[in-house]
Parts: C-alpha cells; sequence; structure tokens
C-alpha cells in the first residue's frame, strides 16, 4: 500500500507525514500479519499431514495386517486343497495301478495261453511235416537206387561195349602194325640186296 492509497480527505486531515507514518505503519503491521497466517498455514498444513500421514500408516498397516491375513489364511486353504487333491491323485493312480496290473495280469495269461496253443498247434504241424518230408525222402531214396542200378547196369553195358570195340581196334591197329613193319624190312632188304648187288659189280669191273 502506498501514499495514492490513503483518501485524499484522511491525507488532508494527517498531514503528509502522519500519512506516511499511517501507512509504513500498516506496511509493518500487514507484513508481520502476513507472516503469522504463513507461519500458521505452515503449523497447520505439517499438522494435518502428519496426522494425514500418521492416518495412512495406519491404514497401511492395518491393510498389511489384512493382506497378511489373508495371504495367510489363501495358503492354508491352497494347501487343504493341495492335500485333498494329492489324496485324490494317489487314491487315483493307486486305482489306475491296479486296473493296469489287472489287465497286464490278463493279457499275459491270454498271451500264454495263444502262445501254448500256437506252439502246440506248430509241433503238430512240424511233426506231420517231418513225417511227410521222411516218407519222401524215403520215396526218393528209392528211386535214387532204381534210377543208379539202371545206371549202373547200362553203363556196364555201354563200357562192356566200349571194351570190345578197343580191344578190335587195338588187334587190328596191331596187324596193321606188324604188316607195314614187315613191308618196311622187306623194303630194307631189297634195298641192302641192291647195294650189295652193286658194290659187287663195282669191285668186278
Amino acid at each position: 500500500m502506498g501514499v495514492r492509497a490513503v483518501s485524499p480527505a484522511l491525507a488532508g486531515r494527517l498531514g503528509a507525514d502522519a500519512t506516511g507514518g499511517l501507512v509504513e505503519l500498516i506496511d509493518t503491521v500487514e507484513g508481520h500479519c502476513v507472516d503469522i497466517v504463513m507461519e500458521r498455514s505452515v503449523e497447520r498444513f505439517e499438522r494435518r499431514l502428519t496426522e494425514e500421514v500418521s492416518t495412512l500408516r495406519v491404514e497401511m498397516a492395518r491393510l498389511g495386517a489384512d493382506l497378511r491375513q489373508e495371504i495367510a489364511t489363501v495358503r492354508s486353504d491352497l494347501r487343504g486343497e493341495m492335500a485333498t487333491l494329492g489324496g485324490d491323485l494317489r487314491r487315483e493312480m493307486a486305482a489306475l495301478g491296479s486296473d493296469l496290473r489287472g489287465e497286464l495280469a490278463a493279457l499275459g495269461s491270454d498271451l500264454r495261453g495263444e502262445l501254448a496253443a500256437l506252439g502246440s498247434d506248430l509241433r503238430g504241424e512240424l511233426a506231420a511235416l517231418g513225417s511227410d518230408l521222411r516218407g519222401e525222402m524215403a520215396t526218393l531214396g528209392s528211386n535214387l537206387r532204381g534210377e543208379m542200378a539202371t545206371l549202373g547196369s547200362d553203363l556196364r553195358r555201354e563200357m562192356a561195349i566200349v571194351g570190345s570195340d578197343l580191344r578190335q581196334d587195338i588187334s587190328n591197329q596191331k596187324f596193321d602194325l606188324l604188316k607195314w613193319s614187315f613191308l618196311f624190312w622187306i623194303g630194307q632188304v631189297v634195298a641192302m640186296a641192291g647195294i650189295v648187288t652193286l658194290l659187287l659189280r663195282t669191285v668186278g669191273s
């Protein structure tokens, strides 16, 4: 606030010095009031803030306790549900294992019966096949013996014929050899006689 803020009538009655002093006093008082108001406002704000923070802390503590209680309750409920579920699963697995063991035992018994029946059938088939093979082998052996006897007889006859032919050929060849040898020696004798005669004539002349 300045001097111009004071009304002219009041300024005229108080005078310039008094008006200035009044203005300064008013400014001082106003400043002091503003400081007091600011201090009180700050104190109130701090007090209000402290109260709100304390209230917030109390609410947060209560909320944390409630949350902890709820979490503990949820954990307890989950543990109970998990224990119940585990028990149910164990019972179901035990029942399933028992059923599977029974099915496996029944399947094993059926397989053993089928294998036994199959083994018996195979033994019978093998015995019948062995008997058939023995009969066929006996028949084949008899046929082979007959064929070998016939073949041996034929071979003996053919060998006898071939031997007779060979003997005849050898006899013929011996005769031819003797004939040609005789003719060769006769030729030699004639040649020698001719040579001796020629020598004697030569010597006589």
